[in-house]
């Protein structure tokens, strides 16, 4: 995060690939006071290879589900923004799992938006 020279950072992950308007993603993101952390979560129908993601009517993540058959549900898509806040990776190993650790560390304390 020390080489981020902009207020936000977009991240995505390199095993997927989810068609994200990231422009209007990082907009979303901006007019959240307080942001840390917005997530695309993408609508799936069907499934039982991914976890899903309960929110609240404001659009606030509430929790992390493990992977179960699923009707329909909101799975996290791997893409985000991350505000520019060194303090999110303090006192994380060099190698860790984002999703697991920093997700988990920011949405516990201040909840995150998709």
């Amino acid at each position: 995060m020390e080489k981020v020279t902009e207020e936000e950072t977009v991240i995505l992950n390199g095993d997927t690939y989810f068609a994200v308007n990231l422009n209007e993603l990082v907009a979303a993101h901006k007019v959240q006071p307080d942001a840390k952390l917005t997530i695309a979560l993408k609508p799936m129908k069907n499934f039982d290879r991914y976890g899903t993601v309960t929110t609240d009517s404001s659009g606030r993540v509430l929790k992390f589900n493990e992977k179960q058959p699923c009707k329909e549900g909101l799975i996290n898509g791997g893409v985000y923004v991350l505000a520019k806040d060194e303090r999110i990776f303090d006192g994380l190993p060099k190698k860790f799992s984002f999703e697991t650790v920093v997700m988990q560390k920011v949405c516990g304390k201040t909840g995150c938006l998709f």
